[in-house]
């Protein structure tokens, strides 16, 4: 790592709500992350915005506080129809686009 470089995991922004503005390497013009953290970080910020607790959430998804807790993780892998099920519980949707390369 270079000297003077800190790096903050993104838990702790979110552990602390502080909004995130994603920045992503550019590829070819084109700004590339990929898909399952971008979905997770954008099921985070969703669920920081509603400022709904855990348990609420978990109420909406019909699971358990643990269960929530883990989808909202941002080191835990959640399936994908798990964070789609999150989305929708907080009022929001996915949205996917496919771009020709390149």
């Amino acid at each position: 790592m270079s000297e003077g470089i800190r790096i903050t995991p993104i838990g702790t922004f979110l552990r602390i709500r502080i909004p995130l503005k994603i920045e992503v390497p550019e590829i070819r013009g084109s700004r590339v992350v990929q898909a399952e953290d971008a979905i997770k970080l954008a099921v985070i910020q969703a669920s920081n915005e509603a400022n709904i607790s855990k348990r609420e959430l978990a109420r909406r998804l019909g699971k358990t506080e643990n269960e929530a807790r883990r989808i909202l993780d941002p080191d835990h892998h959640s399936k994908l129809g798990q964070l789609q099920d999150a989305m929708q519980a907080l009022g929001k949707t996915i949205v996917v686009s496919v771009l020709e390369a390149a």
